[in-house]
């Protein structure tokens, strides 16, 4: 199967929202549909080479970040072709190096800084496009390779030239370093502008099904079903859910299934440049699972709304390494230690990408809602303890926490102790679970509760949902 349906692919910058149109997939900035004001910060690969600073001048230093599987590489490939030609029309220079086969501080030099490229370069008054891909990749370590290359940098024979000098770097969002984007900052100050891979729009996945000799109406009309668009924007579980349709014309009947499938298949390392150089961590895709779980369950009923990791004060929002280590988890009735390394690792996985600076949050909000239910469950708390979680502490009729309306309706697909509380609260919500999984008998229970509640005007959500009976 292709990873490669030559998509038009867009950037935004670091921390602000991407907004997704109402069947979740990426607002598509080439639609006549789409509001300019939302789509105003995404560029196209493309464009990037012509993105401009607040002095109007192209931007010197590009950081390319994205959650692993995402398409950086590919979408670094396209702008280098870009910036080759527009080069080969002005008599500019472009030079690209994947860091990932940097094996030690003479092959960067080599490659690189003492290349024949770099040294011509030096000698005239031409631009240079330097493209670095992967840094996250490198044989040697993410600290060694950035500190190296800010060294080179400063060098006496480079600094007077960086006027002239244009580069392009990716690197995995979660691992980004921001000691090493200041020491940029601190050659080019404001045009060092850090950008985010956006996902799929619903004409990506619609290319991608037809390639596959899918119809695109049968597929986005499942994927619209089982709500599963949140695993359809990237590029990792789009390919995964192409196959799983291609074995019966339809995606499995069960929700929380597909999700399951698809948060595991966010935790592999699919990254062959990684898996040849024996960089896979020491976790599996299991465990890295049961850790983003942990991770999910401590954000939601916490109410943190960003995972920090810098060393300096976090904000009341973020929630830190601290906060969630220690301890052990079980996986196949093996346990293993939590700590920082086993967190890192997770976190570099496909669930999570940039929130600013030092800070990441989930890919999307459904993993977080999702793998913090299924936590509770693989541990089995008991229902008393569930509902102490996911109601209000003294409501008198023990609603639930309106922030907390999506995790509770996974919690109930595959708990019945909760789902008969929950239908007695607030049956609304139950129209959000998994109802593919109910019994004839609870869907009879949800639909008179529904009546009920809608008798006593106590029932004010969407009621489109309840063709899903």
């Amino acid at each position: 199967m292709s990873n490669d349906y030559g998509w038009e692919r867009f950037w935004c910058l670091r921390g602000e929202t991407i907004h997704l149109d109402s069947k979740g997939f990426l607002s598509d900035p080439n639609s006549k549909y789409s509001p300019n004001d939302l789509l105003s910060n995404l560029l196209s690969t493309r464009s990037l080479s012509e993105a401009r600073g607040h002095d109007d001048k192209p931007l010197s230093c590009l950081i390319l970040l994205g959650e692993p599987g995402i398409g950086k590489t590919r979408e670094l490939k396209r702008l280098h072709e870009e910036e080759k030609k527009l080069a080969d029309d002005s008599g500019n220079l472009v030079l690209k190096y994947n860091l990932g086969n940097c094996t030690d501080a003479q092959e960067l030099r080599e490659k690189v800084f003492r290349s024949p490229v770099f040294r011509q370069w030096q000698s005239n008054e031409n631009r240079l496009f330097l493209h670095l891909d992967s840094l996250d990749e490198g044989l040697l370590s993410l600290r060694r390779l950035s500190q190296l290359i800010l060294a080179e940098l400063k060098d006496e024979g480079v600094k007077p030239h960086l006027s002239r000098l244009f580069l392009r770097i990716t690197c995995r969002s979660a691992i980004w370093s921001s000691n090493f984007e200041h020491g940029l900052v601190d050659l080019w100050g404001d045009q060092v502008t850090p950008y985010e891979l956006a996902p799929l729009r619903r004409v990506d996945v619609e290319q991608a099904a037809s390639e596959n000799k899918i119809d695109p109406l049968m597929f986005l009309k499942e994927i619209a079903v089982k709500e599963v668009s949140a695993l359809a924007i990237r590029p990792m579980t789009l390919n995964f859910l192409i196959s799983s349709f291609e074995r019966g014309q339809e995606l499995p009947s069960e929700k929380h299934r597909i999700y399951y499938k698809g948060c595991q298949q966010l935790c592999k390392e699919l990254n062959p440049d990684r898996r040849s150089s024996q960089q896979t961590g020491s976790l599996n895709e299991d465990q890295r699972l049961v850790v983003a779980g942990r991770i999910a369950a401590v954000m939601t009923f916490a109410n943190r709304g960003s995972i920090y990791l810098g060393s300096g004060n976090p904000d009341k929002d973020d929630l830190t390494c601290s906060e969630i280590r220690g301890g052990k988890e079980t996986v196949n009735g093996n346990d293993f230690e939590i700590n920082d390394n086993e967190l890192k690792e997770t976190l570099d996985t496909g669930l999570f990408n940039a929130r600013g600076d030092d800070r990441l949050g989930w890919a999307h909000q459904t993993y977080q809602e999702f793998l913090a239910a299924w936590y509770l469950q693989k541990h089995r708390l008991e229902k008393s303890q569930i509902l102490s979680l996911i109601t209000h502490h003294g409501d008198e009729e023990g609603k639930l926490v309106p922030q907390l309306h999506e995790t509770s309706a996974w919690l109930a697909s595959k708990n019945d102790d909760v789902f008969s509380e929950i239908l007695k609260t607030d049956p609304n919500v139950l129209l959000n679970s998994d109802i593919e999984t109910f019994g004839d008998e609870q869907k009879k229970q949800l639909i008179n509760a529904l009546f009920v509640a809608y008798e006593e005007k106590k029932l004010f959500d969407n009621w489109y949902r309840s063709q899903k009976l």
